[in-house]
Parts: C-alpha cells; sequence; structure tokens
C-alpha cells in the first residue's frame, strides 16, 4: 500500500473520538478527503495491509500524498502545519502555550472516561462490590469538572473566544460522554454551552458519527453518582 493520494484519505471507525478529532480538524481546514469508514467487528483494520499502515491496528490512519499517519493528536498537529489557516493554534506564545497544555490534558479526560466506561458495560471485576465503579465515577466527575474550571476565562471556547486545536481534540470525547448518559448541565453549566456552540459548528455536523444518527445512545449510570 505505498499508492499516494491525491487528496487526503482517512481510515474510520464510527464513532472513535480519536477517528472524530481529525475528521473535524480536516473539516475545520476546509480540506477536501475520503472517508473510509470500517465497521469496528469486521477486523479490517488488524490485515496484514492495515498492519503495514499502523503496526498498532487502531484508526485513524491519515494518507497524504505518500505520508501515512498514524495517531489522532499527531494527525492534526500536522495538518495545522501544513495547512495554517485558519490557524486552530495561535500566534501568540501565551495563547500557544494554553492550547498545547489543554490539548495535552485531553489524555486525563481519556482516561477516566474508558475507566468508568468499562464498569458500566461490566468488563472490570465487581467482586468487591459497587464501590470500585462508584469511585471510578467520582473521578470522572472530578475530571469533567476541571474543564468546567476551563473555561472560567469566559471565553466561547476551552482556549479563549476562537476555536482551537484544544476544542478540537477535547470535544469528541466530551460528545462520547453525553451519548453514553453524562448530563452537563447538571454539575457543569458551562461545559454544556461550549458543548452546544461546538454542536453548532459545522465542522462537527458535517463528521458527526454516522451511525449516531440512526442510532440512540446509552446511559452508563454517571448522573446517579453524588
Amino acid at each position: 500500500m505505498t499508492e499516494t493520494h491525491a487528496k487526503p484519505l482517512i481510515y474510520c471507525f464510527s464513532g472513535s473520538p480519536y477517528v472524530w478529532r481529525a475528521l473535524i480538524m480536516l473539516e475545520e481546514k476546509g480540506l477536501e478527503y475520503e472517508a473510509k469508514w470500517i465497521p469496528r467487528s469486521s477486523g479490517e483494520h488488524r490485515t496484514p495491509e492495515m498492519l503495514a499502515l499502523n503496526p498498532r491496528g487502531r484508526l485513524p490512519i491519515l494518507r497524504y500524498g505518500d505520508l501515512t499517519l498514524y495517531e489522532s493528536v499527531a494527525i492534526c498537529h500536522f495538518l495545522e502545519l501544513e495547512h495554517p489557516e485558519p490557524p486552530l493554534i495561535p500566534r501568540s506564545a501565551a495563547q500557544r502555550a494554553r492550547v498545547l497544555v489543554l490539548t495535552s490534558e485531553a489524555n486525563y479526560l481519556d482516561t477516566e472516561t474508558w475507566d468508568a466506561l468499562l464498569f458500566a458495560l461490566g468488563a472490570k471485576n465487581d467482586e468487591a462490590g459497587p464501590e470500585p465503579r462508584r469511585q471510578a465515577y467520582l473521578r470522572l466527575h472530578a475530571e469533567v469538572a476541571r474543564w468546567e474550571a476551563h473555561l472560567e476565562h469566559g471565553g466561547h471556547y476551552l482556549a479563549g473566544d476562537a476555536i482551537s486545536l484544544a476544542d478540537v481534540v477535547v470535544f469528541p470525547g466530551v460528545a462520547f460522554l453525553v451519548r453514553t448518559g453524562l448530563t452537563l448541565s447538571k454539575r457543569t453549566p458551562k461545559l454544556a454551552s461550549w458543548y452546544a456552540r461546538m454542536l453548532e459548528r459545522p465542522s462537527v455536523q458535517a463528521s458527526w458519527p454516522p451511525h449516531w444518527r440512526e442510532t440512540a445512545g446509552s446511559d452508563a449510570g454517571y448522573d446517579a453518582v453524588e
């Protein structure tokens, strides 16, 4: 699979927050691209051909000319460098620093989300009773509260009044939490307003996970924990 692609080609899972980051980035940059949707259950992402593109067997994978990139944040950074307009990393050192820190902090939200979700799905051992699950949910709420605090500056977006790479990277994870039962307005009204604002962006609507348009979400019970 060494062919050169005239326009970016991205391999996708529907509903993956990591894939969604890259798709939003492509849309925000106004790039024409081709998305190849792979059913997660098909195992196609672990075929020898796909493993030659990403040995970890994960998506997204971006084919950009004769280059192959994987890891969602790396893809977003690459697209920002190749297509600096409109800028999603600010020019000033102070603003740039904030965006990069927030982008990195998204890892903590990912960690707490997946830990809580594993309990919700019954994939973690509950022999110790309900307390480990409760603690996982409390850690998730504490992490979400940190993102509420990041919006205390009063701007429309995480790093100010303009959308940035931080919003692109964080939004899909928050949207995943909402789809799996988190009510933002209950504890985090500023985050709820930010989420609504992001929902209105054409880049988000254009890249909305296909199967989310057709199926309802679930309720993992996050809101029941106080």
